[in-house]
């Protein structure tokens, strides 16, 4: 599989919280002013096809996916906003 600009991934759990740290390869810093926002949102799903269907129901466009990635499978979807929100069902959590 290739992973593109990622070197290695580790997810960080708290209770019911996972958070995932991705180390980059060749990153190019940021620029140093503060922004508003959040670079990125993942919520996992119990059911991709049923979020999916769900989403599509009530008007949402599935901006990208699913992907099956072997231990997980992948969408995205855009808020009103335009920032991208990751769907992930799980196969077998590794953390």
């Amino acid at each position: 599989m290739n992973t593109g600009p990622l070197k290695e991934i580790a997810y960080l759990q708290l209770g019911d919280t996972v958070i995932e740290l991705m180390h980059v390869k060749n990153l190019t810093p940021m620029s140093s002013s503060m922004t508003v926002g959040c670079r990125a949102i993942a919520l996992e799903v119990e059911s991709m096809e049923g979020a999916i269907n769900y989403l599509r129901g009530h008007g949402v466009y599935i901006t990208w996916g699913p992907v099956d990635l072997g231990t997980s499978i992948r969408a995205e979807i855009k808020d009103p906003d335009g920032l991208a929100i990751e769907l992930r069902e799980w196969r077998h959590k590794s953390w």
